[in-house]
């Protein structure tokens, strides 16, 4: 009797082979991202962008009207400068004075006595009009006398100025020497009120120039007048050892002066 055969045992794979059959490769991955070390962002530089054309005209604008209202409020600083409104503003005090008050201060420039207001309230109306009233009267006796020194009103005009001014200037530099409290305004007020003297001499040769008492009044005015100007730079003058001196000096000056007139044009 014939012996069966055995089955084939069949071998279950093993867990190796189970595992490999089934490994899928894995799929590549994506390149990473990698960012710029510098990130820059360039703006367009197209020249018809409407956007900049705008801000550029806006600021070129900007720019062109800051720049005119500066030269525009320099040129006015400047020009005003140039204009004559800072002189009226600044001499307009000195004219702010009324007739009355300007025939009182003559009445005290005659007087041997210091002038006050001319050095606490000094005014320019009243010595210019007395050195116009001076040139007018000078030029009718010039022109009477037939004294030509070329034009008569041209003589006049410069004599009265240049010494009102010119003798300003001069005892100007005589109050520093001597430590006067007096400025140039002051001056020309003093000396210009001192003149007086000379208008009132003026006529009174014109008229008595042929009589001898106009010798005696002249010398009586003079003298007054010169008073009067020497004692108020000695009032103004805080050295009591040069307050002397300067009067002295101050009417002398004043005195000489006075001598030229009476004999170049009065006699």
């Amino acid at each position: 009797m014939e012996m069966a055969e055995a089955p084939e045992e069949v071998q279950s794979p093993t867990w190796f082979e189970t595992s490999t059959a089934s490994y899928q490769p894995a799929q590549p991955l994506p390149p990473t991202y990698t960012p710029p070390e510098f990130t820059s962002v360039d703006l367009p530089t197209d020249p018809h962008n409407s956007f900049l054309d705008g801000l550029r005209s806006q600021v070129t604008e900007h720019a062109v009207q800051f720049v005119a209202h500066e030269a525009k409020a320099k040129a006015s600083g400047f020009g005003r400068y140039l204009s004559l409104d800072w002189l009226i503003d600044l001499v307009a005090p000195y004219f702010d004075i009324d007739g009355f008050t300007v025939l009182q201060r003559i009445k005290v420039s005659l007087l041997p006595r210091a002038q006050p207001f001319s050095q606490h309230h000094p005014d320019l109306y009243g010595p210019l009009m007395i050195n116009f009233t001076l040139a007018l009267l000078l030029m009718l006796n010039i022109k009477a006398h037939q004294k030509r020194e070329g034009t008569a009103i041209g003589t006049a005009l410069a004599l009265c100025f240049g010494y009102w001014v010119g003798g300003s200037a001069i005892l100007l530099v005589l109050t520093y020497v001597t430590n006067t409290h007096l400025n140039f305004t002051n001056i020309l007020c003093a000396l210009g009120y001192a003149m007086s003297s000379i208008l009132l001499l003026t006529p009174a040769s014109y008229v008595l120039g042929g009589l001898k008492g106009i010798t005696l009044l002249y010398i009586v005015v003079a003298a007054c007048s010169c008073c009067s100007l020497g004692l108020t730079f000695k009032s103004a003058t805080s050295s009591p050892e040069r307050a002397v001196s300067t009067a002295v000096a101050t009417g002398a000056f004043h005195l000489l002066f006075l001598i030229y007139v009476r004999y170049a044009y009065l006699a």
